[in-house]
């Protein structure tokens, strides 16, 4: 009796110590999945704060392009200027992204800048 009972306790202890493992295995894989998730979730609020700030440059341009062609006022092409320097940079950077997340992204193509460029020329011509 008394090898019976040590040997079940023997054996609750192994079923303990097996259970104990397998929940700290299991933990452990789940703080490491919570890790690679919250450094995906950090890159796409990276990502989509990138993508707030280029929209507002290119709205920033467009408008201070139309307010100077609708008055001519040189001051309002410094908006302008500062957004067409930035806005290729930030493309950029939004086209390279660690996991691939945007694999669409295209340069503002060339003929685009060239002509709002040309405002600034325009302005100087004046």
């Amino acid at each position: 009796m008394q090898a019976t009972t040590s040997r079940l306790g023997a054996i609750a202890v192994a079923t303990a110590l097996v259970t104990l493992l397998v929940t700290i295995f299991f933990a452990y894989q789940d703080w490491r999945q919570y890790g690679v998730a919250f450094a995906k979730t950090n890159e796409a609020r990276r990502l989509l704060g990138l993508n707030v700030t280029l929209l507002d440059r290119m709205r920033d341009a467009e408008t201070a392009q139309r307010e100077f062609l609708l008055t001519g006022r040189p001051e309002y092409l410094e908006p302008y200027n500062i957004a067409l320097d930035r806005i290729p940079a930030e493309t950029g950077e939004l086209a390279v992204s660690p996991q691939g997340a945007i694999r669409s992204t295209r340069p503002i193509p060339a003929t685009s800048v060239a002509n709002r460029r040309q405002t600034g020329r325009i302005e100087r011509d004046d």
